[in-house]
C-alpha cells in the first residue's frame, strides 16, 4: 500500500470518505449525491464563497456569505469581532466544560450550516418544467465551532483563507501581513469537517418522450470561471509595478481549465505591467494591434 501524502501521514481520517448521517443522508436524486471526501474538496477547492447559516442566540435564523479556507479537514471563516456572527461565537458564550487550548481554541456549541454551490452550465429542455443547471455543490453540518486566540493559530487561518482566494498571495514579499490592531478585531474561527456531502449534475437534459418531437433547442451550455485582466490602481499604475507570477499563473490556468486563451489585450497589459514575457510578446501585441487597428479602418472607409 502506497504511503499518504505528507500533509495526511498520521491522519487517518483524511484519507476516508465522509459517513452519511441523518443529516447529510441523500433522498433526492440519490445518484447524483456522494460522500467521497476528494469530491467533496475539489468543490470546496474551486468555490471562493461560501454561505453559512446559523442560529442567532438559539433562535433566530441568520444567513451570510462568507470567504473560507480549508486546511486538513476544517474550514476557516474570518471576520470583523463586532459582526453579529462572530459575536454568537465569542468566548464568553461557551458552555461549561467545553475544552480551550491554543489549537483547538474555544470550542463553542452553535448549530450551524454551510453551503458552496458552483454553476457549471445551463441546461435547456424542450419542456420548462425540465430546464436546469450542472452544478457542483456541498453542504456541511457543524454542532461546534472552534473560536481561535492564539496569535499563530490566528495568522494560520487568515493564511489559509487568504491562499484559498488567490494561491501565492499571502507569500508575497511586498505584502505587508496584520498587525496587532488588525489581529485584535479579526474574529478566525475553525469548523470541523465531518458531517459532508456533496451533489453533482452533468450532461444534458432529460426531456419526456412526447416532448422530443418539439422544434425546439435543447441542450447545455457551459459557464466556466474565467480571472479578467487585472485593473492596476493609480500608484500602483505610477510606479510600474510588476504584476506578479503567481496573480499572472492564476489568470493563465483558470482560461486553459475553460479553454480560452489570453486575449492579445489583456497580454498587452499583463506585459507591460508584470514584465513578463520580453520583447517577443510586447511585438505580439504590438501586431495584433496594428491588425486590429487596420482592419477598423477598413470598415469605416
Amino acid at each position: 500500500m502506497a504511503a499518504p501524502p505528507p500533509c495526511c501521514q498520521g491522519t487517518k481520517e483524511l484519507l476516508v470518505d465522509f459517513d452519511e448521517t441523518k443529516r447529510t443522508k441523500i433522498t433526492r436524486g440519490k445518484k447524483r449525491g456522494t460522500h467521497e471526501r476528494q469530491k467533496i474538496l475539489d468543490i470546496l477547492a474551486a468555490a471562493k464563497v461560501c454561505t453559512v447559516s446559523y442560529l442567532h442566540n438559539g433562535e433566530e435564523l441568520r444567513v451570510v456569505p462568507q470567504l473560507f479556507g480549508v486546511h486538513e479537514g476544517w474550514l476557516y471563516l474570518h471576520g470583523s469581532v463586532s459582526s453579529t456572527m462572530f459575536k454568537n461565537h465569542r468566548q464568553d458564550k461557551q458552555a461549561e466544560g467545553q475544552s480551550t487550548d491554543a489549537e483547538a481554541g474555544a470550542v463553542v456549541k452553535t448549530k450551524m450550516a454551510i453551503s458552496a454551490t458552483l454553476i457549471d452550465g445551463l441546461v435547456l429542455a424542450r419542456a420548462h418544467m425540465h430546464n436546469s443547471v450542472n452544478y457542483r455543490s456541498v453542504v456541511i453540518f457543524a454542532d461546534t465551532v472552534h473560536v481561535i486566540t492564539d496569535k499563530e493559530e490566528k495568522d494560520k487561518g487568515l493564511r489559509i483563507i487568504t491562499e484559498h482566494v488567490l494561491k501565492g498571495r499571502w507569500d508575497d514579499p511586498d505584502a505587508r501581513n496584520p498587525n496587532k490592531a488588525e489581529r485584535d478585531s479579526t474574529a478566525v474561527v475553525k469548523i470541523k469537517l465531518s458531517e459532508c456531502s456533496a451533489k453533482i449534475r452533468t450532461g444534458g437534459p432529460n426531456d419526456d418522450k412526447d416532448d422530443m418531437k418539439n422544434a425546439c433547442w435543447a441542450g447545455d451550455v457551459p459557464l466556466y470561471r474565467v480571472y479578467g485582466c487585472p485593473n492596476a490602481d493609480k500608484t500602483t499604475k505610477g510606479r510600474r509595478i510588476s504584476v506578479p507570477r503567481y496573480l499572472r499563473s492564476a489568470i493563465e490556468d483558470s482560461r486553459g481549465a475553460s479553454g480560452m486563451a489570453v486575449k492579445p489585450s489583456d497580454e498587452g497589459v499583463l506585459t507591460k505591467l508584470g514584465n513578463v514575457g520580453g520583447g517577443r510578446q510586447q511585438l505580439v501585441s504590438f501586431l495584433m494591434g496594428a491588425v486590429l487597428a487596420a482592419c477598423v479602418a477598413l470598415i469605416l472607409a
